[in-house]
């Protein structure tokens, strides 16, 4: 793949990174929501996107594409919403916080496939 269309794909709102997600589906474990998780989970493609042939990125950047309904992008805006207005992190985040999360989320809710 080339590193045009690579970069293109990844900026589209429907493409997460494996750390990215794994981080969402933690938290709303972390809030009693492993349903949500676990449609988030069934929601990621079983294939990461193709990379670059010089891509040296380790397997967490990886770039899975994430195909859930509107309603259901809502319901997992609205959970990320609140971890973070609770200041709930990840073991992860501990030393970033969730900066970018909830606008990932607002941004993936907003889109149109």
């Amino acid at each position: 793949m080339q590193w045009s269309t690579y970069k293109s794909l990844c900026d589209r709102p429907d493409y997460w990174s494996r750390w990215m997600l794994d981080q969402c589906m933690e938290l709303l474990h972390q809030q009693n929501l492993a349903a949500l998780g676990q449609v988030l989970a069934d929601a990621v493609t079983d294939h990461p996107l193709d990379v670059p042939a010089d891509h040296a990125g380790p397997p967490t950047t990886r770039m899975h594409r994430v195909s859930l309904s509107v309603a259901m992008r809502h319901e997992i805006l609205a959970a990320l919403e609140h971890a973070s207005a609770r200041g709930m992190i990840t073991p992860q985040t501990a030393g970033r916080g969730l900066g970018g999360f909830v606008e990932a989320w607002r941004e993936y809710a907003a889109y149109v496939d």
